[in-house]
């Protein structure tokens, strides 16, 4: 897919609606590249911050960090404030 900093993205299998790329990069909690997501609604696990290191800035519990393989386009039927600040 191609996934870049900015584009609005869905994660389907999370169930979680759609959201903003925030941060596209490897990571030091786990190897491989990693895809952070701004929620927006408040369905995630952190603000952005990983084991100390901040990946991107969000509001607690509104980001998502997940697999290139899990983001697909936004849902249509899905709608909410872009909480990335």
């Amino acid at each position: 897919m191609g996934v870049e900093v900015g584009q609005r993205v869905s994660i389907p299998s999370k169930d979680v609606g759609n959201g903003t790329v925030a941060f596209v990069g490897e990571t030091a909690f786990a190897k491989g590249v990693w895809i952070g997501i701004v929620l927006d609604e408040q369905k995630g696990k952190n603000n952005g911050t990983i084991q100390e290191t901040t990946y991107f800035t969000c509001e607690e519990k509104y980001g998502m960090f997940v697999r290139e393989q899990l983001v697909a386009p936004p849902s249509e039927t899905v709608t909410g404030k872009n909480r990335l600040q």
